[in-house]
């Protein structure tokens, strides 16, 4: 008798990971488990979700596995649909190209697309400054190496001709701390652009916004060096510089800070009057401009303001943040001469050792190739402190 062979069981269809549709403003929705990055080579997904970290205008980041290589952690960026952050993406990801992750800067280890979503993948870093020195104030030793690793960043940026323009303590995440050395990153370059593209002007973030900004008058690099010295009050205090909520108690606040706003910044920004600056500046009979008054409820706040000689009694660190927070950007001092400033050879002083500094100038192109900055870090800090050296060849990892 001819055996019967029974047929197989069916199998059962692959589970579908769940998918992602973007919501009716084009954020990409986070879905745990969901696959990100479909291809022949990972037809369900090299990314798989874990959950979000960070959510902005722009986009969300989420924290993914990356099946390519055993499940490693990675940050991935996903920004909204809309022709304008697609733009705004691209961008991002000529200049995170061109900074290849040195110098104290984030990398960008690939790009891709994403049902909709341009798309990037990052290193995996740690917390960022606001959470790290909310409410309590940084060791000094800390500040100082926060400090020049962010000028190191932004000299190189800024010799490659590139502005970041919103510096800030959310976007500057941790590598690694220690008691003796705090290792960070400057993260988030969405809103950079090169010196030569056009400004829009309404820049930054409102905290951190340099004066020049606030009022309209133009501006250039040196928002980003403004930005770093409320930062490093900030680290200090464990508390924002300015907080606050309207741009008229903001230059208040300043001036209650660091004295009178220069009556040509003034000028410049009532000769540049827009939506932004309306209602900050106004003209006497005489033709003279001065600040509008600050709205009444915003008096107690800058009442409560002291001046910067109050909070700072380090006398180094207090002479380098008067030239980081100088009203005129074109005295303000640059992140390549704030970098050899005699607050960053304080950990120098059992030594003979220096600071160097080697920084390509200014370019007028954004395609030139300026070499990276390299610095001799101080005695008993490690080399790894001040340059943040990319790993892997720099190609679709």
């Amino acid at each position: 008798q001819q055996q019967q062979q029974q047929a197989p069981p069916p199998q059962r269809p692959r589970a579908e990971p769940p998918k992602n549709p973007a919501d009716e403003v084009g954020h990409f929705v986070v879905v745990p488990g969901a696959s990100i990055d479909r291809s022949p080579d990972f037809p369900q997904g090299r990314y798989k979700v874990i959950k979000q970290l960070g959510s902005g205008t722009y986009g969300k980041v989420v924290l993914c596995e990356d099946q390519k290589y055993k499940g490693a952690k990675v940050a991935v960026k996903l920004v909204r649909t809309q022709h304008l952050y697609r733009v705004s993406a691209k961008n991002e990801i000529k200049i995170l190209r061109e900074l290849d992750g040195a110098n104290c800067t984030v990398k960008l280890l690939r790009d891709f697309e994403h049902q909709g979503h341009i798309s990037m993948s990052f290193e995996l870093l740690g917390a960022s400054l606001d959470t790290i020195c909310r409410d309590r104030p940084m060791k000094r030793e800390h500040v100082r190496d926060v400090a020049m690793q962010l000028l190191q960043a932004l000299a190189y940026s800024h010799s490659r001709g590139i502005i970041h323009s919103d510096v800030k303590s959310e976007n500057v995440l941790a590598v690694s701390q220690t008691e003796s050395a705090m290792i960070v990153k400057l993260v988030d370059f969405g809103s950079a652009l090169y010196s030569s593209a056009w400004h829009p002007p309404l820049v930054g973030t409102m905290h951190y916004r340099a004066p020049e900004a606030v009022l309209q008058a133009g501006w250039s690099f040196g928002i980003d060096i403004w930005a770093v010295g409320c930062i490093i009050v900030e680290l200090l205090t464990g508390h924002q510089l300015f907080e606050l909520a309207h741009d008229d108690v903001h230059l208040s606040m300043m001036e209650r800070v660091l004295g009178p706003i220069p009556s040509e910044l003034i000028r410049k920004g009532y000769s540049n009057a827009n939506q932004y600056n309306r209602g900050l500046i106004v003209r006497d009979a005489r033709g003279s401009v001065r600040l509008a008054p600050c709205r009444p409820e915003g008096h107690s706040q800058v009442s409560s303001m002291r001046r910067i000689g109050d909070m700072v009694k380090d006398t180094q660190l207090l002479d380098l943040l008067r030239r980081m927070l100088h009203y005129d950007p074109d005295r303000r001092i640059s992140a390549r001469d704030a970098l050899i400033h005699p607050f960053f050879e304080v950990a120098c002083a059992d030594s003979d050792d220096e600071i160097e500094t080697e920084v390509a100038p200014a370019v007028s192109s954004p395609n030139a190739q300026p070499p990276p900055i390299t610095l001799k870090p101080p005695p008993g800090r490690p080399s790894a402190l001040l340059v943040g050296t990319p790993q892997g060849d720099g190609g679709d990892q």
